[in-house]
């Protein structure tokens, strides 16, 4: 069945590739310092678009600049930056213009062909733990981040005469499916996920497509290094809260149970691949799911009644210090 509709979609064009031999494409990226981004950047580049990177390190902008000749314009962009954004629209449209005074024959037609919202942060750690700092920063990144950079892109979207642009919303299926220990990032993610579907519903009277990219843990900095991440807030800690919850709390719901974590993650390429799709295709889908266990386990968390979904979800092994002479 699986076969029969791929054949369905790939016969109805669903499946059909931009032609980037008639145009001059540009992908404008975020958080291209490594991860997703900084892979999707060098893929991009590869196929032949013209890949705008931001960068919030200038390390990373010269090691773009070192392995990429031409198309790859890396820039410093820190998405809770105003002026950054605004340069980097400024370089975006400067692009774009060049291309029109230019008016030679050799010369294809300049277009912002796609965003793709990648960067994105996240503090792990118990409500109690995170302070209103770190949700803050969270939030500030992976919504108003993306917020920032849609405002900021759409009167070149819009406004330019090209039939195939789109929008990639990095979001993750922590935007959908909630997990303990992830508060902070969870919440930063729905809001993200809220967002990109409302954005969907506007856009598309505009002629601009807007993807939802929902990978669930695949390889990346910030997913392999959350055990130093916990450990690192647990030392931050006033020694009142550690005694109130005491090491061996912190050992069996924490410790432990991240020690399986690499088991579960898939490899970033998969991650790669949907993104690129959702870049090459001239129909992309409205929503990317990565991961067998966001396309099935998860798909199917959300459609139980919560309280069997709450009945699915283990509870922490151990009790803390405070629970246990009540």
């Amino acid at each position: 069945l699986i076969s029969v509709a791929r054949l369905i979609i790939y016969c109805a064009g669903f499946e059909k590739k931009v032609d980037t031999s008639q145009n001059s494409l540009a992908v404008v990226i975020t958080g291209c310092d490594s991860g997703f981004g900084h892979l999707a950047a060098l893929n991009c580049h590869a196929k032949g678009y013209y890949v705008f990177a931001g960068c919030l390190k200038e390390e990373s902008i010269a090691f773009l600049n070192s392995s990429c000749e031409q198309r790859m314009i890396p820039v410093l962009l820190d998405v809770c930056n105003q002026e950054h954004v605004e340069e980097l629209i400024e370089n975006v449209s400067q692009w774009i213009e060049e291309g029109i005074e230019t008016k030679s024959k050799e010369e294809k037609p300049r277009y912002l062909h796609a965003l793709v919202n990648n960067a994105g942060r996240g503090t792990p750690g118990l409500v109690d733990w995170v302070n209103l700092d770190d949700y803050r920063s969270d939030m500030e990144v992976n919504l108003f981040g993306q917020i920032r950079l849609v405002k900021a892109c759409l009167p070149i979207l819009m406004y330019q005469n090209y039939a195939h642009a789109r929008i990639i919303n990095m979001v993750s299926c922590a935007g959908l499916v909630p997990n303990e220990f992830m508060s902070s990032y969870v919440a930063s993610k729905f809001a993200a996920e809220g967002f990109s579907q409302c954005l969907r519903l506007e856009l598309r009277n505009f002629g601009i497509r807007v993807v939802t990219m929902n990978p669930t843990f695949h390889e990346t900095p910030m997913t392999t290094s959350t055990k130093e991440r916990v450990m690192q807030m647990w030392d931050q800690l006033p020694s009142k809260t550690q005694v109130m919850y005491g090491k061996d709390f912190l050992v069996s719901a924490v410790v432990e149970k991240l020690k399986h974590l690499p088991k579960i993650m898939w490899k970033a390429d998969n991650v790669i691949q949907d993104m690129i799709s959702a870049i090459d295709m001239v129909h992309p889908p409205i929503r990317i799911l990565t991961g067998i266990d966001s396309k099935f386990f998860h798909t199917i968390m959300r459609m139980l009644p919560e309280w069997i979904s709450e009945l699915c979800t283990p509870r922490f092994p151990q009790p803390p210090n405070f629970m246990k002479n009540k």
